[in-house]
C-alpha cells in the first residue's frame, strides 16, 4: 500500500511539472481542434447564449487571472452535458 501511495504521489509530481511546460499556444490550438469536433450545431441566438456566457463570467471572475481567452460554446444537442476543452473553450450542450 505504501508503495502506491508513493507512486500516485510521485505520478502528481511529474504532472504537475509537465503542465508547466506545454505553451499556452499549444492549448489553443487543442482546444480549437476540440472546439470545431463537437457534434451538434452550435447556437447563436442571444436569447439563449447571453445567460450561459453570464454564469461563465460570474466563475471567471472568481476564477481570478488566467493566460486564456475564454471562449463560450453553447450547441444545440440532445445531450444534457458540459466541457472546458484545453486553450478556454467552455462547450455547453442545449440538452
Amino acid at each position: 500500500a505504501l508503495i502506491c501511495v508513493m507512486c500516485v504521489m510521485f505520478l502528481n509530481w511529474m504532472v504537475d511539472r509537465a503542465i508547466d511546460k506545454i505553451p499556452v499556444s499549444w492549448e489553443n490550438s487543442l482546444g480549437e481542434v476540440v472546439a470545431s469536433s463537437i457534434d451538434g450545431t452550435e447556437i447563436t441566438d442571444p436569447k439563449v447564449v447571453k445567460p450561459v456566457q453570464a454564469v461563465l463570467d460570474r466563475v471567471l471572475a472568481a476564477a481570478g487571472e488566467q493566460p486564456y481567452t475564454f471562449k463560450l460554446h453553447v450547441v444545440r444537442n440532445s445531450q444534457v452535458n458540459a466541457m472546458a476543452a484545453p486553450g478556454g473553450h467552455v462547450i455547453v450542450y442545449s440538452g
